[in-house]
């Protein structure tokens, strides 16, 4: 369309047609590079779990953790999330990373009770149709109690996939975890993703947050 649009406005009986970004073709190189290292981190077992405690600020209850993947490389360094998650989206990787997380949540959990820890899922993981059996498998293998487990969605993506997202937590709630919203008000009208989606937990995007002590309003 822009092509179509550039060759009207420049006059005349012609035709332009779009030639493809040289930046593409490298994009689509370091890709096929990380989701090497990616599979090699998989099969090696080199990803790692960062457990983020998170604070009541109404007196004692029971342990609750944030988990964030971090992947180890051939020389055992750690790499980030920022440095891999993107190329794994582009490559359909993320199904798998979101599995291995799920796995090593459910061991730390099972070794520890009354510790509850929040997973972050992808859409591909929305969309799996062998999520459902394939939670029920860790549970009976890990024997871990599925209430220790709140996933987390984010609320953009909710709101843009609604109808998948209610799907999910009709299953999620079948099989006995719980469901968490987060990034919650950054996106368009919450409160009415809330009344959609009614999660038990809501985490606040960090936006709304800042200048809160000082805010007397």
């Amino acid at each position: 369309v822009k092509a179509a649009r550039n060759a009207a406005a420049a006059g005349g009986n012609r035709l332009r047609r779009p030639e493809p970004s040289a930046e593409k073709p490298e994009i689509e190189a370091a890709d096929q590079a990380w989701a090497s290292r990616i599979k090699a981190a998989l099969m090696a077992n080199r990803f790692r779990l960062v457990h983020q405690p998170i604070a009541s600020l109404v007196g004692e209850g029971e342990p609750m953790f944030d988990l964030v993947v971090r992947m180890i490389d051939e020389r055992n360094n750690e790499v980030l999330p920022s440095e891999f998650l993107a190329a794994a989206q582009r490559t359909d990787l993320m199904k798998n990373i979101d599995r291995w997380v799920v796995g090593a949540a459910m061991s730390f959990c099972a070794a520890r009770e009354k510790t509850r820890v929040f997973v972050r899922l992808s859409v591909d993981s929305w969309r799996d149709q062998t999520l459902g059996a394939w939670l029920q498998q860790q549970v009976r293998a890990s024997g871990v109690d599925p209430q220790q487990i709140v996933f987390e969605l984010q609320s953009e993506l909710a709101t843009s996939h609604l109808k998948e997202t209610k799907e999910l937590q009709g299953l999620l709630r079948h099989l006995g975890f719980e469901l968490a919203i987060e990034n919650f008000g950054a996106g368009r009208d919450p409160a009415q993703l809330l009344t959609h989606v009614p999660a038990r937990y809501v985490k606040i995007d960090g936006a709304l947050m800042q200048g809160l002590a000082n805010d007397r309003s």
